[in-house]
């Protein structure tokens, strides 16, 4: 069975957007992590992984796993 696809929220979007973020980029750092996921805030998780180019980013998901709340890149 192939995985659920991640559904992005408008914050999401909106965020990636403006930091230029692909989703294939989410996808990738989900996929490559830098560590164990680890508990957000309001039931939230946050896994930091490597994006498409090995840069850093930290992508908040909900706890059903598949919705992407919001994504930062990590500085460097």
């Amino acid at each position: 069975m192939p995985p659920r696809p991640l559904l992005f929220t408008n914050h999401a979007l909106q965020r990636m957007n403006e930091r230029g973020v692909t989703p294939e980029d989410v996808v990738s750092a989900m996929r490559r992590p830098a560590g164990d996921p680890r508990p957000g805030s309001a039931g939230n998780h946050v896994v930091v992984g490597y994006a498409s180019g090995g840069r850093l980013l930290r992508v908040v998901f909900a706890s059903d796993g598949e919705s992407v709340v919001t994504v930062i890149w990590v500085s460097s």
